[in-house]
């Protein structure tokens, strides 16, 4: 399991990122990705999503990208 990622209770909704993750991989079976997830990541290069994700709520507030 992804240790930089939490993820609600029962799983299935990624909640918030570590801001030091570089690479995010979302893990099979989780749903939603939550609003603010992963909020003022500044080294935040990649996010691999499942195809079991159906709902992407604004996850990334204040992240640079390239």
């Amino acid at each position: 399991m992804n240790e930089k990622l939490i993820l609600s209770e029962d799983g299935k909704v990624v909640l918030e990122a570590d801001h030091s993750i570089i690479h995010a991989v979302i893990p099979e079976g989780v749903t939603e990705i939550g609003g603010g997830a992963f909020s003022n990541s500044r080294v935040l290069r990649s996010v691999s999503i499942p195809s079991t994700v159906k709902k992407i709520v604004n996850p990334f507030i204040a992240v640079e990208l390239y």
